[in-house]
Parts: C-alpha cells; structure tokens; sequence
C-alpha cells in the first residue's frame, strides 16, 4: 500500500478546470479543478485572492494544510466527489528530490480525498483502539514554531499521523520535497485507516505473550 501511495504522490497529474478560481489561476491550467476543490472544503486558502499555486510548500504549510484536510474527511466533505482513475503505466513520476509546489498539494489531496472518502466507511461517534503496529507516537515538547503549526502537529499526533521520523518534525520553513510528501501522505493514510477502521489488530490493550 505504501508504495501506491508514494508512486501517487511521484506522478504528473492532468485534471479538467472548474468553475469558480482565483485570479492567478488560468481556468485551463492542470491543476484548476484541484485547487478549486481545496478552496471550497477550506482545506487550502488564497492570500490577497490569489493561490499561488507555483510556490514551493513549507514544511510548516503542510502540518497545516493536512490537520484541515483531516477535519474535511471527518466531517463528510468529501462525500460528493466521485473516486478518480488510479495510476496508469504512462503516468510520469516525479523526481523524489524536486519540491512540492501548492498546485502539487492540491491536486494529491484533490485525490487523496477522493479516494479516502470512497473507500472507508466510518463512524465518527465509535471509539476505536489504535493498532499495535502503528509507530509510538513522537515527542512534541522541544519544539517552537509557530502556535498554529504546533496544534496542527498535536493533532496529527493524537489521530497516529506523524511518525517519529515524520518530515513534518523538520523546521517549519524547509521546503517540502516529493519524497518528504510521500512518507508523510503514507503515515497520514495509515494513521486514518488504524483510526477509523476495525481491523482485528486494532486494540486497546497488549495482547497476552504466548
């Protein structure tokens, strides 16, 4: 599954234009319908009505952007969206040092929500055990960034979506790099599915050793 994930975030992706965008954004760009998409679920904002789409995504940026992209999926924003087509074999995969722009966000959350919405069926109201296979979580304490960043961080943490070696960790103003993108949509992925999912694995307690 990890690798599904990594290779979805390494392609080039072409997606029709939507209706309503941002003065920067041309109606005919690649990436129109996925940024129209984020706007409206409040997952991605506009500075000055503008995108900015051909900017390079921060570290920082991105603990943001994925705590409100977890909030649209509880809440059902994504019931709507029909699940888009997965990878073909001509699909161009990206260099895994080349840096993530806020178009690139847009698009792989465009489909990531997608994809999430259509294939889990949860319920928000029932509580559930974390796997046991899921990572410890990190520690939090010696960091200082930004207060905004830092809660994003906290509940990431809390829902097991930040790994100990989670890029996310990095200073808050580092570009984020296709691979730093990858390892961090594949823990946000896993920690969702041990979230909302009853796996068998999914307890609350050590099992007895044998």
């Amino acid at each position: 599954m990890k690798t599904a994930i990594i290779l979805c975030i390494w392609m080039v992706l072409s997606i029709s234009a939507g209706a309503t965008l941002p003065v920067d954004v041309p109606s005919n760009t690649w990436a129109a319908a996925s940024v129209e998409s984020v706007l409206q679920r409040g997952i991605m904002q506009t500075i000055d009505g503008r995108f900015k789409g051909g900017e390079k995504v921060t570290i920082g940026e991105l603990a943001v952007i994925l705590d409100a992209f977890r909030l649209s999926l509880i809440h059902g924003k994504w019931k709507d969206v029909t699940s888009q087509p997965g990878l073909k074999n001509s699909d161009q995969i990206a260099p895994k040092t080349l840096d993530v722009t806020r178009y690139d966000l847009a698009v792989t959350l465009n489909r990531f929500g997608s994809w999430i919405s259509n294939g889990f069926h949860y319920n928000p109201l029932k509580v559930y055990g974390h796997s046991l296979a899921i990572k410890p979580q990190p520690d939090l304490q010696k960091l200082k960034d930004d207060p905004k960043i830092i809660q994003a961080l906290k509940d990431l943490e809390s829902f097991r979506m930040l790994s100990p070696k989670s890029p996310l960790l990095s200073p808050p103003n580092t570009p984020v790099t296709v691979e730093d993108a990858a390892m961090v949509m594949s823990d946000f992925v896993t920690g969702f599915v041990d979230h909302y999912t009853d796996e068998p694995q999914n307890r609350e307690t050590t099992p007895p050793s044998k």
